[in-house]
């Protein structure tokens, strides 16, 4: 399960936002880890919001960004009619031209039709993932 955290550290009488995504069972280890990254960058700080992530995949690559792809994949129902399955993933990019690239290079290994139905840059600057985590 993901989670989104809105933070703020202090440096220089200056507060400096930050939003991360961390992989975690529950809102207390969402919470744990996030004050242990939050005390790397300096002993001031406020974890704003923990909030449940409305998106099911993560795919890091190279990127300096975050975008969240919602994909319809489309299916053949019992009644003959298409139906079309909402996925939310969460992409690192470059850009939204490359994210787009990235979800369609994973929605090709399936044999399903697809459509790419909506884009948009988040501002989450890191995702941690189970395996980076020391909670």
């Amino acid at each position: 399960m993901y989670f989104i955290i809105n933070s703020e550290y202090f440096a220089q009488g200056k507060g400096n936002k930050i939003t991360f995504c961390v992989d975690a069972v529950n809102y207390s280890d969402a919470e744990t880890f996030a004050s242990q990254k939050m005390k790397e960058i300096g002993d001031t700080f406020l974890i704003k919001s923990i909030r449940k992530a409305n998106f099911t995949n993560v795919l890091n690559r190279d990127g300096d960004k975050y975008f969240i792809v919602v994909t319809k994949t489309i299916i053949k129902a019992d009644s003959g009619k298409d139906k079309k399955i909402s996925t939310t993933e969460l992409f690192q990019a470059s850009s939204s031209e490359e994210a787009i690239k990235y979800a369609i290079e994973m929605n090709e290994q399936g044999m399903s039709d697809y459509e790419i139905f909506s884009i948009k840059e988040t501002k989450i600057m890191d995702v941690y993932c189970n395996e980076e985590q020391t909670v």
